[in-house]
Formats: structure tokens, C-alpha cells, sequence
């Protein structure tokens, strides 16, 4: 565990310390979708939805960028897309970002969108939400639905295993949605109740020994869960933000008594920070870990590279009950619309909160290109190359990592 506390602690302090102290306030980004087994986000479409947005100091001329807000903007985006997990593929996504009251100067925009992917493996999806901002940013919500059939790869659980290269397919029909409230409960964090349901249907394509390790009880599962989330927020901006931190915290707790078919808690910790070094260019640091306690079903375990954390790997190739990833990105803007970013990180998975083992420590490096398509809330088209520690990947998405 010492290597990876010093691993963890060191790319955040690179982060910290490359600006001034003064440059204290502001923060992060919320790259979640709608389901805890296998989500939709696993195709690197990531959510480009805003969260916060400082208020100007004063109201906006009629010709203003704020002002042309007022009447929100349109993001229509096809995506091809090509990842380690479902290969290549067409995507899109058209959302509309509006604030919910034009009179309101502080709640950021909100934002309703579809989206749906076609992989060349087979696996499809589709999905709807809103997050939406209103009274001031004292509340905040997140509704969505989706659906997918996806065929996976399952290496079985651990790093060793992982490792190994070794795996069957799977073929997982997710079913479900969420809700969430958090409204303002002082110092720029915001906590509330959650509730998430999920219908899970596993075929299993192959005859092979991996196959023990999903009991049958599990080849069909209703998920439900209740939980709270915890954020605290001083971003500057929610798309791109170029200085500040964000701290989420998130308890999702399945229990038999409200319908869910195994008993099992998740807790997610993530932590961002972001500095502004030079013009055009941002230092931006995250750290993550996901911890699981329980009768934890295969497909809920934590897994590396179902994210963005870390970027390189095969999502659910090292699964296991903990995950802990630190990555660090620089982002350069060389001209109005066109940017580069260049990355690295490193994470593990455990069997035990108490039990890292320093010779499994994954690496990842990278670099991408940034095209922004939606100038007035600031979205990037990104298009990434990683390597990981079983060789190169390629990811094309909306919004950034983090």
C-alpha cells in the first residue's frame, strides 16, 4: 500500500503545486452515466454536462456569449468511436443545454440529451437524462434511463487473472435508471438522496472453467439500490474548468429489503483539482477509488478502465472488490477551437482495503486532440491514445476525461 499512497500523493502534489496559493477556489468534473454494472459511459461517451458556473458580476450586454445563453445551445454530435472494450463503432449524442430560468445569473445551464452507440462486436445502447440547476445553485438533479445489450469480455477476478489474458464472452441486457437530489447545504457542497434500479441478464457464450465464477443466481439480477452523494465544488467551470477542486463522495447500499436480489455496498471518492499554469494551458490532477463490501455479484466489482480511470485498458480485464487510480493531464489550447492534452497515471486493484501489492501497479501514459463543438458552454470533441500495460488503445468521446 506505501507505493501507492506515495504514487497517489505524488501526482496530486504536482498538480497543487503548480500554481500560486492564491488560486484556491474552483474544480472538476461529474463523467457518470446511469448504471452501476455495466454503463453506457463504458463506449467513452462521456457526459459533457455542466454542473456549476461562477455568476458574472454583473448582468451581461444583449450581444453577450451570456446573454446568447439565455436562449441555450444545441450539441449534435455523430461519434466513430474505437475502444478495448467493444471495438470500433458509430455513436451520437444531441443534447440542448438551457439554463431552466433565464433570470437565474448563478445556476449553471442545465441539460437534457439522447444518445445510443452501435459497436462492431454486436453490442448497441441507448439512453436519456437531464441534469438540471435552479434557485440560485442551491438544488441540483440528475434523472436517466437506459438500455443496452452488450457483449463483454470476462477475465475472471484479480489482478493475476487480469493479467493472464484469458477470458470468455459474455453477452450482459442492462436495464434501468436513476434519480438524484442534492441541494445546497453550505460551503459550496451540496448533498442528497439517490436511487438507482437495474435489470441485469448474463449469457454466457462458452464453455470454459471462467464460467464457475458466475453462479447462476447471478445469470439474472434486479439491482436497486438507496444511497446519498456528497460534493463540494469551487470549479471555475463545469466543461473545462481551468482552476479549482472537486471532491464527490457516493454511497450506493443494495439491500434484499427494497427489492435488490444481493446485498452488497459500493463507495466511490473521487478527487480533482485543477491550475491554470500559463495561458491556454491547464495542470488538472484525479484521484479515484471505488471500494465494494459484501455479497458483491461479478459485474459490480470494481474495474479498471470502465472510466476514465485509467485510460489503456480493457474495462473489467482487472476487476476486483477495490480500486485506487491517480492520473495527472496537461491541456494546451493552441488556437480558438483546436487543443492538445497529454496524460499519465497508475492504479491497482485489491481483493482487500488493506492489501496492495506494489508490483501490480498499472501505468498508463497518453496524448490527445481537442476540438471544441460547442463554443458557448465550452465542450470538447476528444480523441485519445493510451498505453497500458497490455499494449496501445484509442478512444474518441465528448467532454473531457475529467
Amino acid at each position: 500500500m506505501d507505493r501507492v499512497a506515495l504514487v497517489s500523493a505524488v501526482l496530486l502534489f504536482a498538480v497543487a503545486c503548480a500554481s500560486s496559493p492564491e488560486a484556491d477556489e474552483p474544480e472538476g468534473s461529474d463523467v457518470s452515466v446511469w448504471s452501476d454494472p455495466v454503463r453506457v459511459e463504458d463506449v467513452r461517451h462521456d457526459d459533457p454536462v455542466p454542473i456549476r458556473d461562477n455568476p458574472p458580476p454583473e448582468p451581461p450586454a444583449e450581444d453577450s456569449d451570456e446573454e446568447k445563453q439565455k436562449d441555450g445551445e444545441w450539441l449534435v454530435a455523430p461519434l466513430p468511436f474505437v475502444n478495448p472494450t467493444l471495438g470500433g463503432g458509430l455513436g451520437f449524442f444531441t443534447g440542448y443545454i438551457f439554463p431552466l430560468d433565464p433570470e437565474d445569473r448563478i445556476s449553471p445551464p442545465s441539460t437534457i440529451g439522447l444518445g445510443g452507440f452501435y459497436a462492431s462486436n454486436g453490442s448497441w445502447g441507448a439512453f436519456g437524462g437531464m441534469k438540471g440547476y435552479f434557485a440560485d445553485d442551491t438544488w441540483r438533479f440528475r434523472v436517466g434511463l437506459f438500455h443496452a445489450s452488450l457483449n463483454v469480455d470476462f477475465y475472471g477476478i484479480g489482478h493475476d487473472a487480469g493479467e493472464a489474458g484469458r477470458s470468455i464472452r459474455l453477452n450482459q441486457k442492462v436495464t434501468g435508471g436513476i434519480a438524484e437530489v442534492t441541494p445546497l447545504v453550505g460551503w459550496d457542497s451540496y448533498f442528497g438522496p439517490r436511487i438507482r434500479a437495474t435489470w441485469v441478464e448474463t449469457e454466457v457464450r462458452e464453455d470454459d472453467p471462467l464460467v464457475a465464477l458466475i453462479p447462476d443466481d447471478w445469470l439474472s439480477q434486479q439491482v436497486i439500490s438507496l444511497g446519498a452523494k456528497f460534493q463540494r465544488d469551487t470549479r471555475d467551470h463545469v466543461r473545462y474548468p481551468t482552476e479549482g477542486t472537486l471532491f464527490e463522495l457516493t454511497l450506493d447500499s443494495h439491500k434484499k429489503a427494497w427489492g435488490s436480489d444481493e446485498e452488497y455496498d459500493t463507495w466511490e471518492s473521487a478527487f480533482n483539482v485543477y491550475r491554470e499554469v500559463a495561458d491556454e494551458t491547464v495542470l488538472a490532477g484525479r484521484l479515484f477509488g471505488r471500494f465494494t463490501f459484501g455479497d458483491v455479484p461479478y459485474y459490480a466489482l470494481s474495474q479498471m478502465g470502465k472510466k476514465s480511470d485509467l485510460r489503456g485498458y480493457n474495462a473489467g480485464q482487472y476487476r476486483d472488490r477495490m480500486l485506487l487510480a491517480g492520473q495527472v493531464e496537461g491541456r494546451h489550447f493552441f488556437a480558438d477551437d483546436f487543443g492538445a492534452v497529454v496524460f499519465a497515471g497508475a492504479g491497482e486493484v485489491s481483493a482487500e482495503m488493506t492489501h496492495w501489492e506494489g508490483d501490480e501497479i498499472l501505468p498508463s501514459l497518453g496524448a490527445g486532440l481537442r476540438y471544441t463543438i460547442a463554443p458557448e458552454n465550452k465542450v470538447n470533441f476528444r480523441f485519445d491514445v493510451a498505453w497500458g500495460a497490455e499494449g496501445w488503445t484509442f478512444y474518441f468521446g465528448v467532454g473531457e476525461a475529467f
